[in-house]
Order: C-alpha cells, then structure tokens, then sequence
C-alpha cells in the first residue's frame, strides 16, 4: 500500500491522522469504525478518544439535548413573547461545543388594564413553567408571576366594589327581576 507520514499502512486498512495541538500522532481501524461512528470516537483531529472522554462526550450530548429542549419549551408556552434563547456552552474533549445551560428572556409587566395584568402573569407562569423540570429559577419565576396575577385581581375585585354599575345592590335587583319574572311564568302554567 502506500505510506502516509512516513507510515506503511500494509494495507490493513489503517488511517493516520496528525494531531494539531502537540503534534501526535493517533491511528485508528476504518475497517472496524463506520463514519458515523467514526466521528463520535474521535475528536476534531482524527484522534481516537478514550472510553472515558466518549462517556463524558454522551453525557455532554444528553444535556445539550435537555437544555435545548428546555427552552424550547419556555418559547413555546410563551406565545411569541420571549427572546431568542442564550446558550451557555462547555467544549468536549472531541472539540465541538455542548449547551450546558440556556435562558429565556420573557417579558413581565403590568398591562393596562387588571385584565391584561392577569393575562401576562398567566403568560409568565406557563412559559415559566413548560419545562419538564423546571429549574429553580423557573419556580422563582413562577412565584413572581403568581403574586402580579394575585395583586391584579385585589385591584380588579376593588375596582369592582367601588364602581357603583358592578356593586352588590345591582346585582340583587338583577336576581329579583330574574326571580319575579320567573315566578310570573309559573303563575301563567
């Protein structure tokens, strides 16, 4: 066969890959390693990783699935009212970089109205809490947006009481119209 780097190959079916950082040089068997495979066992360089670093690599992969997922699941339930997500990132011993944390930014304000309050704290609290496992920031959050949407509805329930269309008094002569009327209606059968 032919020799690369100096290297007689033998026809085994043996790639040499020079490493870039130290100048190593690593092998490893493309007759037993698929290209799929292939670039999990290694690293950028073509160098074949240790059981150890390919089991740090799987645990790496597992949670960038998991941070991705997660905030995926806050924009989701946010309703088109959240940022972009923002990754936090560790680098493998294969080179390439895994999200090993994530944030959402989701807009919590007071509306206009007590109703709309309601409606953004109820937002807030389901964006908040879409994930699987919600982290404790997420529950903090959650809390937060639970006393807004609480505050609300006491100045709704004020507001309420102090405007004379929605008092008490108009609502018993609704009841009494509605029980004369219907009391009228049984008197006629």
């Amino acid at each position: 066969m032919e020799a690369l780097n100096g290297i007689n190959t033998g026809g085994v079916g043996l790639d040499v890959y020079a490493a870039f950082s130290g100048g190593e040089r690593g092998t490893r068997n493309s007759s037993r390693v698929s290209g799929a495979e292939s670039r999990k066992n290694t690293d950028a360089t073509g160098l074949e990783l240790t059981p150890e670093k390919q089991e740090q690599i799987r645990k790496l992969q597992q949670r960038d699935q998991e941070v991705r997922a997660h905030e995926q699941a806050h924009i989701n339930a946010a309703g088109g009212e959240a940022s972009a997500p923002t990754y936090e990132f560790e680098v493998g011993p294969d080179g390439r970089q895994y999200a090993v944390g994530g944030e959402v930014q989701v807009k919590m304000s007071s509306g206009n109205t007590p109703e709309e309050t309601i409606e953004n704290a109820r937002r807030v609290q389901s964006a908040a809490s879409a994930p699987v496992s919600p982290s404790s920031t997420d529950t903090a959050v959650v809390s937060e947006a639970a006393q807004m949407e609480s505050q609300a509805r006491k100045r709704r329930d004020e507001e309420r009481a102090s405007d004379p269309s929605t008092s008490t008094a108009v609502w018993a002569r609704a009841i009494n119209a509605y029980q004369s009327v219907q009391a009228g209606f049984w008197q006629q059968a």
